[in-house]
């Protein structure tokens, strides 16, 4: 009998135990205790006591009504007449109640897990959906050597980029990059709809200023007050040079490896969706960029400098400017791929922090 308990609990152990690593346990225990905690504490009342320990009390019970909050009525109701179960029968040494609240709780929790499953399973079609929207190459073009790379932070992400090319001739007109407003199925939601829109405003307008303000005048109507996208968009003329605008997004970086120089480009501009009176048009800039053989310009979304290792460093400017100095000999694939290796070997046990988006592209 003792050898057949103690087999079943070594099975115990080995199903409790298979697949686990000391960095998920690590993980586990700071950085998603502190994404759940920063979740509830935006939904638990605001604590001030000059008492420390009186302070934390407050907080635990702030943060404990908040869980319940989340929680349906039925199961929330449920879960506290277990819960009273639980405690009153390990007050009074009836153990009945206390293994029936016991069993209770965990069958609750088995439902909010199921509603989980559910909803990753719905998030993973939803992920697949937003992939399938976006680019696999870039289009064939007689200028640059295009490449790209885009990296979600959760199942779906908000970051958007695209290309447009010329109707009669089918050559690459517009290039855009853009992030919106938070993360998650919403912020998803909203990239749809702006992809819709950017393919039919590229073959209407020729000027990366018009497409800006046409998207505006579209998108103003759509989102939430709060919400907004920032965008760069490039429109690529017949000798290679182009016209660049943003719309509140990050600057463009060009190097230049004949003189071994940066360049930021930050034409004025606000983001999409936050003003529809004239102010965004008004502040809305557009310049002329002319590109020699092997300039090297960069697009990306604030993602990829402001994902941190595990000393909350962020990956930076600098840091990123080094890197396409290093490598700016490579190819546009090279780099892109070479630059996701050392983003994510910087990061280390962290995830992906804030969806990472960038596109290369470097003069023939």
């Amino acid at each position: 009998m003792f050898n057949g308990t103690a087999k079943k609990l070594k099975e115990l152990y080995l199903i409790l135990t298979s697949d686990i690593s000391a960095r998920e346990i690590k993980q586990l225990l700071t950085i998603d205790a502190a994404n759940y905690l920063s979740f509830y504490s935006k939904y638990a009342e605001k604590v001030s006591s000059k008492s420390k320990g009186m302070r934390y009390l407050k907080l635990t019970k702030n943060l404990f009504i908040a869980f319940l909050l989340k929680l349906t009525p039925a199961r929330r109701f449920m879960y506290l007449i277990l819960l009273f179960l639980f405690l009153w029968g390990a007050n009074t040494l009836q153990w009945f109640y206390v293994f029936a609240g016991f069993v209770g709780i965990n069958i609750l929790l088995a439902f909010e897990l199921a509603d989980k499953l559910i909803m990753r399973n719905e998030l993973e079609v939803a992920h697949d959906v937003q992939i399938s929207a976006l680019p696999t190459q870039a289009p064939e073009n007689s200028f640059y050597d295009i490449a790209f790379f885009y990296e979600t932070a959760q199942e779906v992400g908000g970051d958007y980029f695209d290309f447009s090319c010329d109707p009669k001739s089918n050559k690459l007109k517009h290039v855009i990059i853009g992030d919106v407003s938070g993360k998650g199925l919403g912020a998803a939601l909203y990239m749809l709809q702006i992809k819709a829109a950017f393919h039919v405003l590229g073959k209407i307008f020729t000027t990366p200023k018009q497409i800006l303000v046409e998207l505006n005048n579209e998108l103003y109507k759509k989102m939430k007050a709060g919400n907004f996208f920032t965008a760069s968009v490039l429109t690529i003329y017949d000798d290679g040079n182009f016209h660049f605008a943003r719309a509140g997004h990050l600057p463009l970086y060009k190097y230049t490896r004949a003189t071994n120089t940066f360049k930021i480009l930050q034409p004025r501009g606000i983001g999409i969706g936050l003003s529809n009176n004239g102010t965004f048009e008004e502040n809305l800039e557009e310049i002329f960029i002319e590109a020699e053989q092997e300039d090297l310009f960069l697009l990306f979304t604030d993602g990829l400098i402001e994902n941190r290792n595990n000393f909350e460093q962020e990956f930076g400017e600098t840091r990123l400017k080094d890197f396409l100095m290093k490598h700016s000999h490579q190819s546009s694939q090279e780099i892109s791929s070479a630059l996701l290796r050392e983003l994510k070997r910087f990061i280390g046990e962290h995830s992906i922090f804030d969806d990472a988006t960038i596109i290369l592209m470097k003069r023939k």
